[in-house]
């Protein structure tokens, strides 16, 4: 019965349960950025417009047609893959928090299509996420440095496992890059980023694609070997 209460929550009437998951959403978005909750909280009402039903019904099938409409939009990869990651996240945050008894999310991979144009953007920002996703920092944070260090140590804690030294270097040569997500992430710091001030960085695009490769098969790893 409860679930068929109706309460007024701005000027629109809804259900105890639709309730239950604004509420969810709030907790899962607090101390992220203005920017970051703007584009999540977007990317979470898509998904439960295309559903059409509360997170705890969510089932493995929803999240994999909702992804395959994705696909068939006109949807750059860059913006796919966040909304992916972003859903991903919060139906791991909801097992979490006890609101549902399953991560869905867990076994859904995120394989981004070649986008040469947005490929530094992406691949800087996916690692970032990766990382996120894996150790949930406490506070707002952009600098791989202190995510690469919590992740390091929740792999050696959690897992009785080291992070090969190579996995280590390539993370380590993208927090040198972009240490802050300053050069890369909003197009309006890139005059005055960090980069410009220490040096230019030359990469190249087909080995930067193989190096994140590895990494996200990585990441994939530790993700699948911790919720379980």
């Amino acid at each position: 019965m409860a679930e068929l209460a109706r309460v007024g929550l701005d000027d629109e009437l809804i259900t105890v349960r639709e309730l239950a998951d604004i509420q969810l959403v709030e907790l899962w978005l607090h101390g992220r950025g203005p920017h970051t909750q703007r584009a999540y909280r977007a990317d979470v009402d898509r998904f439960l417009a295309f559903v059409a039903k509360p997170l705890p019904a969510v089932t493995r099938g929803d999240l994999q047609a909702f992804a395959d409409t994705l696909e068939q939009q006109d949807l750059g990869p860059s913006s796919r893959v966040r909304t992916l990651a972003a859903i991903k996240s919060l139906l791991a945050f909801g097992q979490r928090t006890g609101y549902r008894p399953l991560n869905v999310g867990a076994a859904l991979k995120l394989r981004p299509k070649k986008d040469k144009i947005a490929e530094r953007i992406l691949y800087r920002h996916a690692i970032e996420l990766y990382l996120k996703a894996i150790v949930w920092p406490q506070n707002k944070t952009h600098q791989l440095t202190d995510l690469v260090s919590s992740f390091v140590d929740r792999v050696q804690r959690e897992l009785s496992m080291s992070v090969p030294d190579w996995f280590q270097k390539y993370l380590a040569e993208f927090a040198a890059i972009d240490p802050n997500a300053e050069a890369l992430r909003f197009a309006d710091e890139c005059a005055r980023a960090s980069l410009v001030a220490r040096n230019e960085a030359w990469v190249e695009l087909a080995h930067l694609r193989d190096v994140v490769g590895l990494l996200a098969r990585g990441f994939e790893n530790v993700r699948g070997a911790t919720e379980t």
